[in-house]
């Protein structure tokens, strides 16, 4: 695949936080939470039928049940395990994207580098080449640079002989590159109303999964994760479960980016994406040891808050 870059001299490669908004990985998550209703046609006739969304969510859970035995019989199960997480870092990949034709900035994702919107996503994985948007990380957050070419030279994402799964369902012309549906992951295929991703399909994943996992043992803690630097769907029915924990993931973005800690600056992206600062992302910015020591412990509240006011489980303070 080759780049030509314009406007901006040079570009990172594409690391995790990134990749949710690249073809595989979308369209993997997109199949995995919802794949019934926006991939209908997906069903694998080696498996006589069966949805890739079943397919892939039983296949998930069956791989944990294959664990728990193998704790069992190691006799490991109690004694050294306390817990297990539900999914590392989720992401509803294509769902709720606002409109294919540009990059989506809705959600809390990291662009930086080449991002394909998602209409070019997809015609990358065609083959054919595109010039996409190209990001950086500046003191004021992810903003675009410039642009750079991506080139595939004709390779395909997708196995000999078969389609883009999303130009089968309509959503573009793979032959002429034509976007036909740009609102398509925006609202309820069904219904045509506006949806949350994690409520309507993370959260009766989640439900599934605490179903199964305390079939087999009452004790084990559960720990659940959201998407990362995004609110998780509401859980005020789990309340009773005394035996769940909330396990978000934190990053100091200067830290994560830059690959080394800066005790010079810090910015508290959380509260500035939850609107707590007048000033916008100037206000969310600390200087000087003192001030990046007090703007973790404020990202960390208001990692507390958002789990407060979006799931209305109980804290415990410890």
């Amino acid at each position: 695949m080759q780049h030509e870059h314009h406007d901006v001299k040079q570009y990172p490669k594409m690391i995790w936080a990134t990749n949710t908004v690249k073809l595989a990985a979308a369209t993997m998550w997109t199949l995995f939470f919802a794949g019934k209703d926006f991939a209908p046609k997906c069903t694998l006739d080696e498996y006589e039928g069966v949805h890739i969304q079943d397919f892939l969510q039983t296949h998930f859970l069956n791989a944990f049940e294959h664990l728990f035995a193998q704790l069992q019989t190691a006799e490991l199960l109690d004694s050294c395990v306390i817990g297990y997480d539900t999914l590392n870092e989720p992401s509803g990949g294509y769902l709720n994207n606002p409109d294919l034709s540009k990059v989506n900035t809705t959600t809390w994702e990291l662009n930086i580098g080449a991002t394909p919107n998602g209409i070019q996503s997809f015609r990358l994985g065609n083959g054919m080449q595109q010039k996409v948007e190209a990001w950086a990380m500046t003191w004021r957050g992810p903003l675009k640079q410039g642009y750079t070419i991506i080139d595939p030279q004709g390779k395909k994402a997708w196995a000999d002989g078969r389609q883009c799964i999303w130009a089968q369902h309509g959503v573009w012309d793979a032959e002429t590159g034509e976007l036909k549906l740009p609102r398509y992951f925006d609202t309820h295929p069904t219904s045509g109303k506006k949806f949350d991703w994690k409520e309507e399909y993370q959260l009766p994943f989640l439900e599934k999964q605490r179903s199964k996992w305390r079939a087999i043992f009452s004790n084990a803690i559960i720990f659940v994760e959201p998407q990362v630097n995004n609110p998780p769907p509401k859980l005020e029915s789990w309340n009773d479960d005394k035996r769940i924990a909330y396990a978000p993931h934190w990053y100091d973005g200067i830290t994560l980016v830059n690959k080394k800690f800066s005790s010079k600056m810090a910015v508290d992206y959380i509260g500035h994406v939850m609107g707590k600062y007048t000033f916008g992302l100037l206000g969310a910015i600390s200087y000087g040891w003192e001030g990046v020591r007090k703007n973790f412990d404020q990202q960390i509240k208001h990692t507390m808050e958002i789990c407060t006011k979006t799931t209305g489980m109980k804290l415990l303070q410890l």
